[in-house]
């Protein structure tokens, strides 16, 4: 029996409701993702952000139009002035989430309910992975070929009578985090200016920062150039000490001056993050805690 955890994507970027389109189309532009769940402090699944979501925001009614045709100089304008906003408002929160043990045959029902094609897979209360439909249909078409995906789709059918569950009805209370425990470092964290070109922007020259300390949310770092609060920063720092950096991107929360002269201290606010990174983080802070 082919489960969720044999096809899912592990390598997947979340998000939360306070991230701004801006920031969603750089994801987009450097992860290479169009569907992303939203998550909580407690990376427990609030929603969906899918990419059917995004153009329902960024175009106009079909009605419009109907009417007169909208100036494309209006649809510039309402296309820059959405930038600044947060997904709050678009994010679909009523989402089928499935397990990491299922049958790869209740997500793929579940996205044919929903008219997506993917869903977030959730275990003990955290998002771990997404599932994509192309992903089980190409899986499904490959044992397809002979008896044996028949025989065990019909014995999974017999033995597992779980409907799909919503998000809202979500049983298992998901663990306590304790995502605000910061712990000190000294290590080197790199660090450039995100853009919206994504590749191209591997040009652009990137800078050293010392970390002061991390936490799952975020780190402080001491650097010594200004930057203004929301800058976006494309980051890439070593906790595992195996030359495995997690390169991922943040916000700047807030900049002022050190206490040593010349240099300043950023709140640094991480954006992306996989399930794999942030265990990569808990273990840390465990083991420095």
């Amino acid at each position: 029996m082919m489960k969720v955890k044999d096809l899912m994507e592990k390598d997947i970027v979340t998000v939360r409701e306070e991230t701004t389109f801006r920031e969603l189309l750089i994801l987009i532009s450097n992860y290479h993702m169009t569907d992303f769940p939203v998550v909580d402090n407690n990376y427990s699944l609030k929603g969906m952000i899918y990419e059917k979501d995004l153009l329902v925001a960024l175009y106009p009614r079909y009605v419009n139009f109907m009417d007169n045709l909208p100036d494309i100089s209006d649809l510039e304008s309402q296309a820059v002035s959405i930038q600044e906003q947060t997904l709050e408002r678009i994010v679909t929160s009523k989402v089928f989430s499935v397990s990491p043990e299922d049958h790869i045959m209740k997500a793929g029902s579940a996205m044919l309910v929903e008219k997506v094609a993917s869903v977030p897979v959730v275990s003990n209360g955290v998002v771990v992975g997404l599932i994509q439909q192309n992903k089980i249909f190409a899986a499904i078409m490959s044992l397809s070929e002979g008896a044996t995906f028949e025989q065990n789709y019909l014995r999974s059918k017999q033995g597992n009578k779980t409907a799909i569950s919503p998000l809202s009805a979500k049983s298992t209370p998901a663990p306590e985090k304790r995502l605000y425990k910061r712990v000190k470092v000294d290590m080197t964290v790199a660090y450039k200016l995100a853009s919206l070109n994504g590749p191209a922007a591997a040009s652009v020259k990137g800078r050293l920062a010392s970390a002061v300390n991390i936490s799952t949310g975020g780190m402080l770092l001491r650097l010594e150039n200004q930057l203004p609060a929301n800058t976006l920063l494309n980051l890439a720092f070593d906790l595992s000490g195996n030359d495995l950096p997690i390169r991922r991107m943040g916000r700047v929360i807030r900049c002022v001056p050190s206490r040593d002269p010349g240099f300043y201290e950023a709140g640094i606010m991480f954006l992306a993050m996989t399930p794999e990174e942030i265990k990569q983080i808990e273990h840390y802070l465990n083991i420095k805690g």
